[in-house]
């Protein structure tokens, strides 16, 4: 029927959160596609697709959350970065290239973007290669070295297209993944600066991207050209102030902020809901963040802890990087926000990560109460009592006789029974009050052979005077008898 409260509790609040961010974007993709879409002739187009995508995605979702448990999941990642190598290979063959890279795959007018799932699957590999091998072991392991080459592959052709945010991304969730498995700190904090450094290395490796890195450090310098995008974000934020100008009522939004519908989608919410809706959005992912690692903490075992480690990871560190790009702290990756911007892939991609952990809360049953596994274990009847009808009569005495002897307590009768109850009552009485005087009659015979054992002549005139005539005097008063047979 349900689950203890502090396991479906976090998974309630995640739910919550992801529905009220893909509420709002909705919302704001419509508000910042509208204009755009107007000059091309459609200005619900990004609406509707973006409505294609979360229908879909939810049906996958809950296809994952419900469907197989995460550990079948995890036995099936290495064939899941088997295909996703597949799909990268083809992409680096046949793909669409847009900005300088080539990332999507199209079929019928729908593009879909590879490395989107991919990461998923190495996530999920890696997660079961830790779960599967303790860390005195891995190196020593073929299947180890294998699988993790696997990853490692997926992971180069994912750079090589080039999209270094998602290989970036996917850094992150790994380096949490192994701060969970506890390794030591110190060392992890200089593997990350060590990649920071080879990343900022990568970013200015190629044109486009280190005309990025240079808006970022002066973007009023070149504003008309690479500092473009970067200043009229500036401008969106500082003209929407505490409550924005008003849903709808966005400036930056015709023509002058690129993508606004996509990667700048939070300098669209920052202008039209003010510094309000910004925090809201950071509350939200706040609360992802919470819930997944509540989820963690309830697992099962090291398999569900791993991975609702890693698919928090991915979901708020994508969007912590794009908040960091539009704001102007890091360089834009073009990763877009969660639940948020347009893009079906992101969309699913994102989907799929709420339905694994999803999976992981709904098979947690770590500590679970006596309690807790029998209200687990109800299930509705399939048929309802029938109703009582009718005058509810007193049992028959033959009934009643083999609680001679004892103490009757009788509830009172339903509104209706009145003299059913009443009848009952007075039996009652009458049975305990005999059943007193039957057992004061045995106590008595007891006590009588016991001292004309020990005394004769003087036992028998006890007999014949007080012993016998004790219990027809307290027969009178059945309160009496009770109390008599509850000290015996």
């Amino acid at each position: 029927m349900g689950q203890a409260a502090r396991i479906a509790e976090p998974r309630l609040v995640l739910m919550g959160a992801v529905i009220a961010l893909v509420a709002l974007g909705l919302v704001m993709v419509f508000s910042a596609s509208a204009v755009t879409g107007l000059a091309e002739g459609g200005a619900q187009s990004e609406l509707f697709d973006q409505l294609a995508f979360i229908a879909l995605g939810s049906v996958i979702a809950i296809v994952v959350a419900r469907g197989v448990g995460y550990r079948t999941i995890l036995a099936w990642a290495p064939a899941l970065v088997l295909v996703s190598i597949l799909a990268l290979l083809f992409t680096r063959v046949a793909g669409v290239t847009a900005n300088g890279s080539t990332r999507w795959l199209s079929f019928g007018g729908i593009s879909i973007q590879p490395s989107e799932f991919a990461k998923i699957c190495i996530v999920c590999c890696v997660v079961r290669l830790m779960a599967k091998f303790p860390k005195g072991e891995r190196l020593g392991s073929t299947e180890f070295l294998l699988t993790a080459a696997l990853c490692v592959g997926a992971l180069f052709l994912v750079l090589i297209q080039p999209d270094k945010g998602t290989v970036f991304v996917t850094a992150i969730a790994l380096w949490v993944l192994a701060i969970s498995d506890g390794y030591d700190q110190r060392k992890m904090i200089v593997l990350a600066l060590f990649f920071v450094g080879c990343y900022l290395v990568l970013a200015v490796s190629d044109d486009y991207s280190r005309r990025r890195v240079m808006a970022l450090l002066n973007p009023f310098a070149d504003e008309a050209d690479t500092g473009y995008q970067l200043v009229h974000g500036i401008f969106a934020f500082a003209s929407g102030g505490l409550f924005g100008r008003g849903l709808g009522m966005g400036l930056q939004k015709y023509s002058y902020l690129p993508e606004a519908h996509n990667d700048f989608i939070l300098a669209v919410i920052g202008e039209e809901l003010g510094l309000v809706g910004v925090i809201a959005v950071f509350a939200c992912f706040g609360l992802i963040a919470w819930a997944g690692l509540r989820i963690a903490q309830e697992a099962n075992d090291v398999e569900g802890r791993y991975l609702a480690m890693g698919c928090v990871a991915l979901l708020v560190g994508q969007a912590a990087l794009n908040f960091a790009g539009v704001l102007g702290v890091a360089p834009m990756t073009g990763k877009a926000v969660p639940f948020v911007s347009a893009g079906g892939s992101s969309m699913l991609a994102s989907l799929i990560i709420v339905g694994l952990l999803a999976n992981v809360s709904m098979r947690s049953t770590l500590g679970e109460t006596p309690y807790e596994a029998r209200r687990r274990r109800l299930r509705l009847a399939d048929a309802e009592p029938e109703p009582m009808t009718g005058r509810v009569e007193a049992p028959p005495a033959s009934a009643l006789a083999p609680l001679e002897g004892r103490v009757l307590r009788l509830v009172p009768g339903a509104k209706g029974h009145g003299g059913a109850s009443r009848s009952a009552r007075r039996q009652g009485r009458a049975i305990a009050a005999n059943g007193a005087q039957g057992a004061l009659d045995r106590s008595a015979r007891g006590t009588q052979g016991h001292i004309s054992q020990g005394r004769g002549s003087q036992a028998r005139a006890v007999q014949g005077g007080s012993v016998q005539g004790a219990p027809s005097r307290r027969a009178r008063d059945p309160y009496d008898a009770r109390r008599a047979v509850g000290s015996r």
